[in-house]
């Protein structure tokens, strides 16, 4: 039996982009964190990882995961992970 095109596309095509980055959301929503992109578990959606908000040594925030559908990002700023822990402690991107 043949495969539908689309769906051995699909197949071919599934795989994850991680990397740390600033996403920019419609609505001007800002959240940082770990991005995967075409999670295993959500295929086609964009999984954020936000680390938890470390103060003094101490956990002040437990670090969360959202996902998103890839029509609600506006942009998409690749940093590395340092940068996104700065960004959390500055409050400029909490959800």
């Amino acid at each position: 039996m043949k495969k539908n095109l689309l769906a051995s596309l699909n197949e071919e095509r599934h795989e994850e982009l991680k990397g740390w980055a600033l996403v920019e959301l419609y609505g001007h929503a800002r959240i940082v964190g770990l991005v995967t992109s075409n999670p295993i578990e959500l295929p086609g959606m964009v999984r954020v990882d936000v680390p938890d908000l470390l103060k003094n040594g101490e956990v002040a925030r437990k670090g969360f995961t959202r996902y998103f559908g890839r029509q609600a990002i506006y942009a998409l700023t690749p940093c590395d992970e340092d940068t996104v822990r700065k960004m959390l402690r500055e409050k400029c991107c909490l959800w």
